[in-house]
């Protein structure tokens, strides 16, 4: 592959979206608070979200339960059990105002369960549907779009950060592919064994085919990075023509991650890395890596203090400068971006 180097115009979309921070390459995060599972059982924490006023901080783990913390100090003002059987959580998100938190299941793949987050009552669902041309179309159902407080207006939602899920076929054939719309709502990535399909949403033409297991938009809807291992890498590429314009490595080539953007506009990764001990066995770290795009400068590097694996999405606050990630224990932490 070519390596471009970014266009004016690029870098100054992309400068106008990053915060500037110096290179520190530390073991551990700055943590906040740390909080690890209450219940009963062995789980992981799988989803995160912080509330866009900074007062809140919710978690979802594949015991079925999601937990409202003080993002403060990560008490637990509240707590939702998911119906029987529904796979455990796999996305919250609140709403643009922090009155309503969104839950995502992994039996229901293409739907939302809505509550107030003053009271944990379940509103109703936000639905997704995936079109002939593989578009991803979301609604709500009878029940939320007559909630009280409009929650079920979906423009009190950021739809861009509600992924869904469908799978076809069973056994050695099941295939499961992701779709994901662009922040602006213009573009839509879809995953599938290793391949990152992209459509445009008005007439579902292919824009480009990429190779990789993990994608994101950056927020202004400018760029998508591409993750995929052996060596671990993530490609930019500019949405005007879908070119790729600049490869990232991450510092070590087994890092295994799912890459995101931070609000300021600085691309993560979070996951694990596998690594082999003094005895010659094998363990693995959770890690967390900020890259600042423009030039594919390593400015954080986190190994330590995450268990086993980060399990869940990086969530930010608004001003980017506190982050929060699930771990493989169950544990939830905050940190200083």
């Amino acid at each position: 592959m070519v390596h471009r180097t970014l266009t004016s115009v690029g870098i100054g979309a992309l400068a106008a979206f990053v915060l500037a921070v110096g290179t520190v390459l530390g073991a551990s995060p700055s943590v906040l608070w740390s909080q690890p599972n209450p219940g009963m059982l062995q789980a992981s924490t799988m989803a995160v979200s912080w509330a866009p006023n900074g007062s809140l901080v919710a978690t979802g783990l594949n015991d079925r339960w999601v937990r409202i913390r003080n993002a403060t100090n990560g008490a637990q003002v509240r707590e939702i059990l998911q119906p029987h059987r529904s796979g455990g959580v796999v996305r919250v998100l609140f709403s643009n105002d922090s009155q309503f938190l969104a839950v995502g299941n992994a039996s229901a793949s293409t739907q939302f369960r809505v509550y107030q987050v003053s009271t944990g009552t379940f509103l109703g669902l936000i639905v997704a549907a995936v079109d002939a041309k593989g578009i991803v179309h979301y609604g709500v159902d009878a029940q939320l779009a007559g909630a009280p407080g409009g929650a079920g207006q979906l423009s009190r939602w950021r739809v861009a950060d509600l992924p869904v899920s469908v799978t076809t076929g069973s056994g050695y054939d099941t295939i499961t592919t992701r779709f994901q719309l662009s922040p602006n709502g213009a573009h839509e990535t879809a995953i599938s064994k290793s391949t990152v399909t992209v459509r445009r949403v008005s007439d579902g033409a292919t824009l480009a085919t990429l190779t990789g297991q993990s994608a994101a938009f950056s927020g202004n809807s400018g760029f998508l990075a591409v993750w995929k291992p052996s060596p671990s890498r993530t490609t930019l590429h500019r949405t005007s023509d879908y070119a790729a314009i600049r490869t990232i490595n991450s510092p070590d080539p087994a890092d295994h991650i799912g890459v995101s953007w931070s609000p300021s506009g600085l691309l993560v990764g979070a996951g694990y890395r596998p690594f082999i001990k003094p005895d010659g066995g094998w363990d693995q770290t959770g890690i967390v890596r900020f890259w600042r795009p423009v030039d594919g400068v390593l400015l954080k590097r986190y190994d330590s203090g995450l268990d086993i694996a980060v399990t869940s999405n990086v969530t930010f606050t608004t001003d980017a400068t506190k982050f929060a990630v699930g771990l493989y224990n169950g544990t939830t932490v905050a940190a200083m971006s």
